[in-house]
């Protein structure tokens, strides 16, 4: 009896015991971690905040879950991660590689000369790579990512192995030279910009400099005058991160840094200097803000001068500008300008959140199927009859009378091409003041079966885009590259566009004048 109390009392204190040391113990965690969330809490929130400001350095690595957010710092030194939170359920990622994913379907596509491996099931930008290797495309040397390093990248709407990067090796001495591109101020449309822009490419590859992405403007149509209310900046327009493995490329605001109207060499081949200075004026001083020297200063190129005196003449210049408008009428090795051309083409794609709004709507744009894109573009009727700069009523109805005879010779050759490439379904790509060619078609072929941008199921997040005629544009291109078939206005620079862009990665690609019964007596701006 008296043991069996002894053992009662012995196993009380016992208890006692352990319960007062979990309580302290207990007490202790309770007060390291006030202590500890004293300084993790305020680096995770000033990390988060950085993240989402677009500030995070480079070794610091921010990580969502479901419902915890963990944030990782690397050194590189050591590559050890340490992770700091409260409570981490699961284990994240050291390091995220952003990329811009499509769910709603996965292509696949390898270019002519680029013979990797396609990687299909992921559309996104990888991050450069350092691993470079020189080769030879044609007459046209370029610099190809190595095998061990080779991007995966969403090349307008396809997913699949990156071109091989034709930047031209880094140039011996540190400091950055630059080319800014002179868009005149009488210029023409959007597309027009476009096309004049990739001069300015060229020229950049083949003096080795770095080229200034300057912004485009809204004109066209019934949108006339370069103001800020037309601008456009060049990552509203393309995918930077693409088109930078093409070439080196510079911000204004860096270009401001080291160039001046003092410093700046002006060069093209004959540079009308009434133009000249109307754009520096107008568009460069007063809108983009930057003072060009006068055209006193311009140094006009002879024709037919090589490349060598063209890298002469720049030698020791460290800021150029360039007139696009004026034609690269230098000596340059047979096929030579067709392979950069080309290189340029498939590096210059339209932006990520255009790419996802055509992902978006490509399951609506005719069922899934595959379709034929065709431009319609009739300028001669644009400025008399829809914008009243014609020359009376009577001359406008015969302008109509004749556009409709060749409208009705295209919708035979575009539903013959249909029928010869087994397709049903039709996209028309066209100004919104010209949509009676789909009345035209509507007459020979099912109107479900004939789509415009109007009939595409927009989700809201992209309805913007729909109610800009800059960003509509784009995204009708877009629609337009990824077509099975692309048939090309007769005369067009936004057709053209499109054109050269499926042409360098091999897609069937005709002009409304190869497929149709068009006299060649007709003005190409008719049809």
């Amino acid at each position: 009896m008296v043991l069996r109390g002894f053992r009662r009392a012995f196993l009380y204190c016992l208890s006692s015991v352990t319960i007062i040391v979990a309580v302290c113990y207990v007490r202790y965690l309770q007060l390291s971690t006030r202590n500890n969330a004293h300084f993790v809490q305020p680096m995770i929130q000033e990390r988060i905040t950085e993240y989402e400001e677009g500030k995070k350095s480079d070794d610091d690595t921010i990580s969502a879950g479901a419902t915890d957010i963990a944030v990782t710092t690397q050194s590189p030194e050591d590559k050890k991660t340490s992770t700091a939170i409260g409570v981490i359920n699961t284990f994240l990622p050291t390091t995220v590689t952003p990329l811009f994913k499509s769910n709603d379907s996965a292509f696949s596509t390898r270019s002519p000369e680029d013979t990797r491996d396609n990687v299909t099931g992921v559309t996104g930008v990888s991050p450069p790579t350092n691993g470079t290797s020189p080769i030879k495309n044609g007459d046209f040397t370029v610099t190809a990512q190595s095998q061990e390093h080779t991007p995966t990248a969403y090349l307008n709407g396809v997913t699949g192995a990156l071109p091989p990067s034709t930047g031209p090796p880094p140039a011996k001495n540190s400091r950055t030279r630059y080319i800014l591109p002179i868009k005149s101020k009488m210029g023409g449309g959007t597309n027009c910009q476009y096309e004049k822009f990739k001069n300015a490419v060229v020229l950049s590859l083949l003096t080795n400099r770095t080229l200034v992405m300057l912004p485009f403007f809204l004109h066209g149509g019934h949108v006339r005058g370069f103001s800020i209310e037309h601008l456009r900046t060049f990552d509203a327009s393309f995918d930077v991160d693409i088109f930078a493995r093409l070439l080196p490329l510079a911000t204004l605001e860096e270009y401001k840094k080291s160039c001046t109207h003092a410093n700046t060499k002006v060069i093209g081949w004959d540079i009308p200097t009434v133009d000249y200075e109307n754009t520096r004026l107008v568009r460069y001083k007063r809108v983009v803000d930057i003072q060009l020297p006068n055209a006193d200063a311009i140094v006009n190129l002879e024709q037919g001068c090589t490349l060598d005196d063209v890298i002469e003449t720049l030698r020791d210049e460290e800021c150029v500008a360039y007139a696009t408008d004026t034609l690269l009428r230098m000596q340059l090795p047979a096929g030579q300008r067709q392979d950069m051309d080309k290189a340029v083409a498939k590096h210059l794609i339209r932006t990520p959140k255009i790419r996802h709004a055509v992902d978006a709507m490509s399951a609506e744009l005719c069922k899934g199927e595959r379709y034929l894109a065709y431009h319609w573009r009739n300028k001669t009727a644009e400025q008399p009859c829809y914008f009243g700069h014609g020359t009376g009523e009577s001359h406008c109805e015969t302008i109509k009378k004749e556009v409709r005879k060749m409208a009705d010779l295209a919708v035979d050759g575009v539903l013959d091409l249909m029928e010869k490439e087994n397709i049903e379904c039709l996209y028309i790509a066209c100004p919104l003041w010209s949509l009676e060619i789909v009345d035209i078609f509507s007459e020979r072929l099912p109107r479900n079966q004939i789509y415009i941008s109007q009939d595409l199921k927009v989700p809201p997040k992209y309805q913007t885009f729909f109610e800009d005629y800059y960003t509509l544009s784009l995204v009708e291109q877009e629609i337009a590259h990824r077509a099975a078939v692309f048939v090309a206005s007769g005369y067009s620079n936004w057709s053209d566009f499109v054109s050269e862009g499926r042409i360098a990665i091999g897609r069937p690609t005709f002009s409304i004048r190869e497929i149709a019964r068009i006299p060649d007596s007709v003005d190409r701006r008719v049809v």
